[in-house]
């Protein structure tokens, strides 16, 4: 979400709802940043894809243990992955971005 309560934790409805605007904000750091890889650590169906379809960004999904979908936007890849738990060996999700990352 690029709205979340300052204390951590998930957001509220009305931090929900306020993230209708998301998508405009998110092409616009994309424009402004222009990073050769944008890493999305949050999931496909409730934050990216509405997010994605909002700004027009057409994505693939992954069949993968981690990557969920990719895409494309000017000159960079985003990479949609899921969240992880923390005390995990991560060492395949960090396999598994490097061989996606430009």
């Amino acid at each position: 979400m690029k709205i979340a309560p300052q204390n951590g934790w998930n957001p509220d409805g009305e931090e929900i709802k306020a993230q209708e605007y998301a998508a405009a904000l998110f092409v616009e750091e994309l424009n402004c940043l222009q990073h050769q890889n944008v890493i999305l650590f949050t999931n496909l169906e409730t934050w990216a894809k509405p997010i994605f379809e909002k700004a027009g960004i057409h994505y693939e999904e992954r069949s993968s243990d981690f990557i969920l979908a990719t895409a494309t936007y000017g000159n960079s890849k985003i990479i949609v992955t899921k969240r992880t738990k923390m005390g995990l060996n991560h060492q395949h999700c960090i396999d598994e971005l490097m061989q996606e990352m430009v």
